[in-house]
């Protein structure tokens, strides 16, 4: 009698189940908790931008570094990258000296896991595009409405992070990219080690958010001069 053939589960909904609960816990953690519920101060948000800063620029020199390495073409989008807009938005928040604001323990090693993989593995790059731009395209527009109203901002200004100047559907494009996570040519073994990253990823964000919010305590900036501890 032969057995079953079983099909491969696909990568999207591997990750997607893998790391269900603790995206939930990162959503509320720390800082993160405070802003979805719209309680978020200029600094506290300024201090959050500041520590997703070293992640994203990490992140997408890493990506379009090895951008040809055949795990990460099927995802590389560079429509996507957030590194510049995150800029924009600090430069609007905390003044021309924004990169004075502190960086966290956590969001230093993120971004030199980032770097690291991207020398060693850097197929478990896919991890962390997953961690953060599924996010960011699914999520963001509520946060910007959320943001813009807790701290009075007109437009964009201070908020160019959510918005996808290259993108007209955002929605068609996050169905788009979770499809390519399952042209990633891995093996169930790999996917699995891909989904233990992507949980590292979520943790290392419940950390950073915990710290963020500590500091937040004790800081205040100056919107011309940058941070003043």
């Amino acid at each position: 009698m032969n057995s079953p053939v079983v099909d491969p589960q696909p990568l999207s909904a591997l990750l997607r189940s893998r790391t269900k609960e603790a995206h939930t816990a990162a959503e509320r953690s720390g800082v993160m908790s405070s802003l979805l519920r719209g309680h978020v101060t200029r600094e506290r948000y300024a201090l959050l931008l500041r520590n997703l800063h070293p992640l994203y620029d990490a992140l997408e020199r890493a990506l379009d570094r090895v951008r040809d390495d055949p795990w990460l073409q099927p995802i590389h989008d560079p429509r996507l990258w957030r590194t510049a807009p995150l800029e924009r938005d600090l430069v609007h928040l905390a003044g021309p000296a924004w990169a004075a604001l502190p960086v966290t323990a956590t969001a230093a090693a993120y971004a030199q896991r980032i770097d690291g993989l991207r020398r060693d593995h850097p197929g478990q790059l896919v991890a962390h595009a997953y961690v953060r731009y599924l996010g960011d395209l699914n999520g963001g527009q509520i946060l910007a409405r959320v943001v813009r109203k807790a701290l009075g901002l007109a437009d964009t200004q201070g908020t160019a992070f959510y918005e996808f100047e290259a993108i007209d559907d955002l929605r068609a494009v996050a169905v788009a990219w979770r499809s390519a996570l399952d042209q990633v040519p891995a093996d169930d073994g790999a996917k699995e080690r891909i989904a233990d990253e992507a949980l590292l990823g979520f943790e290392m964000h419940i950390r950073m958010f915990a710290e963020i919010d500590e500091i937040g305590r004790s800081t205040r900036l100056n919107s011309s001069h940058g941070y003043i501890s």
